[in-house]
């Protein structure tokens, strides 16, 4: 097959969004498909058998390079005889659309609760405003196939918002790379951690991993672990990641959390903190399906995420984690992350995490996409 696609950014020091899409072209390319890749940028390894297809837009401001990217990518694709045409990001009028951002009029509504406030914040920022604009267009009628989603959550939210048939939605789970996240060299590793940080060697981990501090809930993780207090099993926690770290440091110094919560900043190292840590924590407002919770798991820890991230899909409460109802308050969280303050319960939840994890590679993801893409193919080849 000729297969287009469009992400804004290539790369794997990016996004989920973004390392999904090297994953998911590098793995059609080495099934013998021509693969074009259009995008913004490009961080290409010499070893990528993709075929870059670079699309020049103005870069500011941010609303109209959203839309004139969406534009150019139209204009590129309609001139070429592609057999199948994928969207992982907001373009419109092609086959499939890999729904990797969720829904942004259910983020919206989450942001904005008040319809009057929602509103505003349309005529204000216009980001909002062409977010929404081409979300619509992604889901009328005409514009797509098939739509694929990474959850169930998603699928159920693209029904509601947008009427989108059941039966045009696929769900194709996210996959990892096992050989990157896993256990190995666990204890070791661990001691290692503690030991550059400051800490004793039986010193408890959480883990916080996100480039988005404020959504991903870094402030309800901080005022829960205030509101557990100083004991014998005291939690410590690493925020791995970029953020604005001001605002939370200056919360961190109000709880008195100054000696207990470390910020690392953003790693390549990613799976060995992983390893390091006995808990892995995430009360995202929205997430479509957090691939971290999924390495977490891989790598043999635990994972507490909210019933607002389609990654809970997969937790079996007290079997691999937990799940909190309610994004916004520290005191359920507290709980829970008072359930697991036992070494020999995270260990049984980390062992049960791993195994949960093994299913979710990316060749099965990949597999998974490429049978939409054939299916559609058929469907295209009736008419």
């Amino acid at each position: 097959m000729k297969i287009a696609l469009a992400i804004k950014h290539y790369s794997l020091s990016k996004g989920g969004a973004e390392r999904y899409a090297v994953h998911l072209s590098t793995a059609l390319a080495e099934k013998g498909h021509d693969v074009h890749v259009f995008a913004l940028q490009f961080d290409l390894h010499p070893s990528y058998p993709v075929k870059p297809e670079l699309v020049h837009v103005n870069h500011w401001p941010s609303w109209w390079r959203n839309l004139s990217f969406a534009m150019a990518f139209d204009r590129l694709v309609q001139k070429r005889n592609f057999d199948i045409i994928c969207g992982l990001t907001q373009v419109f009028r092609q086959d499939i659309h890999r729904m990797g951002g969720g829904i942004y009029k259910h983020w919206m509504h989450i942001r904005y609760p008040q319809t009057i406030h929602r509103s505003a914040m349309y005529i204000l920022n216009p980001v909002h405003m062409v977010n929404l604009y081409l979300e619509k267009k992604i889901y009328q009628e005409g514009n797509y196939r098939k739509i694929i989603t990474n959850s169930h959550l998603c699928k159920e939210q693209a029904s509601r918002y947008y009427q989108v048939p059941e039966q045009r939605i696929e769900v194709v789970a996210n996959g990892i790379d096992h050989n990157k996240f896993n256990p190995e060299g666990k204890y070791q590793i661990r001691k290692e951690i503690r030991r550059n940080l400051g800490l004793s060697a039986n010193t408890p981990l959480l883990l916080f991993v996100s480039n988005n501090w404020k959504r991903k809930g870094l402030q309800v993780i901080l005022r829960a672990l205030h509101y557990l207090g100083e004991s014998d099993f005291s939690f410590h926690l690493l925020v791995i990641g970029k953020g604005k770290p001001g605002a939370f440091r200056r919360l961190v110094k109000s709880l008195g959390l100054a000696n207990r919560i470390h910020f690392i900043g953003p790693t390549r190292n990613v799976g060995d903190f992983y390893r390091a840590s006995d808990l892995f924590v995430l009360p995202t407002l929205y997430d479509p399906s957090a691939t971290v919770c999924l390495e977490a798991m891989a790598c043999g820890i635990p994972v507490i995420t909210t019933s607002s991230n389609g990654a809970s899909e997969i937790i079996q409460e007290g079997v691999n984690g937990y799940i909190q109802r309610d994004p916004t308050d520290e005191k359920e969280l507290a709980k829970l992350i008072e359930i697991c303050s036992d070494n020999r319960i995270l260990k049984d939840m980390g062992k049960a995490a791993r195994e949960t994890s093994l299913p979710f590679s990316i060749s099965k993801n990949v597999q998974g996409a490429l049978e939409v893409f054939e299916r559609v193919l058929r469907e295209r080849s009736k008419y």
